[in-house]
């Protein structure tokens, strides 16, 4: 389960230095790790696509080394830290054992009731890094990668202000680190994933959606505490669409920590005028995925992905044009918040680089992967 990661680094004086590159790969399988967490005291450091990262060689210091799917492990920064770091999977700790008393159903309508005794539910503010990939027929030609900072009430979608969510969530920006698009500019304007931004919401869509069908799951024991539960829907009629996925769950603290969803659906699509020719949008598949940690007795997002699939049309044409895009948030600091909110908050209306209006770029610290890389070469 291969998650897209880059390499995070808030702190501007640590970038006057040089840079040791690690791989951080599976103690099974030899393969590089996206998706990993190394959280110190007052910096966060996230591998890319390809299982990398830098660290200043000035850094000195412990890191927990964090993914849902894998034990934690604390390392220490130092001359003697081999380049090659190896996780253990968490469901090979144990025997497999099958869990008849946790479903799925059980657990969201869990969550929702019990939500803000879960996670954290006053003001906060995160500093994030956003990056946002589009593929149109296999190949990539939309990329952007923004600093970011994020405000949000309670850390859960307020249903009562629906139609004034700047009112519970705001995004300021910093810069805009790369910024590359080729045929179309199809990023995802904030206001399009502000629902399925926030884990409460979510879950009670796939409720909602699932309510006169419930979920199947199953569920076994991975680890102590932790436990890995699967979920289907059946085919829904009047949705026209069907839902899966996974999470862990930590059954001490009553918290989904990871949380996978996958919806294939049908007939969804968007219009779009080009020079006076209609192009149609469909999706196919989308996937969510949410991380979460524990901070303070109290769980804190991680990090919020999102991907979908489908193709492109083109009146008077019968060709279907595959594409692809992800977009995902990494949440780097987190500190308590004001309830009024950001001083320069964005309008979510509106894509990301359209708040900036001189598409300032700060090409410095982002550890690319090989493919974003020979992307942004390309003349």
């Amino acid at each position: 389960m291969k998650l897209e990661f880059i390499f995070i680094l808030f702190s501007t004086q640590l970038l006057l230095y040089s840079q040791n590159k690690y791989k951080i790969i599976d103690s099974e399988s030899q393969a590089s790790i996206a998706n990993v967490e190394l959280r110190g005291k007052e910096i966060t450091f996230f591998t890319n696509d390809d299982g990398d990262i830098t660290i200043p060689t000035t850094f000195k210091d412990s890191l927990l080394v964090y993914h849902p799917l894998y034990k934690q492990k604390i390392i220490i920064v130092n001359e003697t830290l081999s380049n090659l770091i190896t996780l253990t999977p968490i469901e090979k700790t144990i025997p497999e054992v099958i869990i008849d008393g946790l479903s799925a159903n059980k657990i969201f309508k869990d969550i929702l009731k019990n939500y803000t005794k879960i996670y954290y539910d006053s003001p906060s503010e995160y500093d994030c890094l956003i990056k946002q990939k589009a593929f149109s027929d296999g190949k990539l030609n939309n990329l952007l990668i923004s600093q970011m900072k994020i405000w949000t009430l309670f850390n859960g979608f307020d249903f009562s202000k629906s139609k004034t969510p700047d009112s519970f969530f705001q995004i300021s920006l910093n810069s805009i680190l790369y910024y590359k698009t080729k045929n179309q500019d199809i990023q995802i304007n904030p206001s399009d994933f502000i629902f399925r931004f926030f884990l409460n919401s979510e879950i009670f869509g796939i409720l909602q959606a699932t309510e006169d069908s419930p979920l199947s799951s199953t569920c076994r024991k991975i680890e102590e505490d932790l436990y890995e539960i699967t979920f289907e829907s059946d085919y829904i009629e009047k949705e026209e669409l069907k839902i899966q996925g996974e999470m862990i769950y930590n059954s001490k603290d009553k918290a989904i920590t990871y949380l996978q969803i996958k919806t294939q659906q049908a007939n969804t699509y968007t219009e779009k005028k080009i020079d006076n020719t209609l192009y149609k949008t469909y999706t196919t598949d989308t996937e969510l995925k949410y991380t979460f940690i524990k901070n303070k007795g109290k769980y804190i997002p991680s990090s919020i992905e999102m991907n979908s699939k489908g193709f492109n049309t083109r009146e008077n044409t019968t060709k279907n044009i595959p594409i692809t895009s992800n977009q995902i948030i990494y949440f780097s600091t987190f500190n308590k918040g004001k309830h009024k909110g950001l001083k320069n908050k964005i309008d979510l209306s509106k894509k990301i680089t359209d708040n900036i209006p001189d598409k300032e770029k700060n090409n410095s610290f982002i550890l690319l992967s090989e493919q974003e890389k020979e992307f942004t070469e390309i003349k």
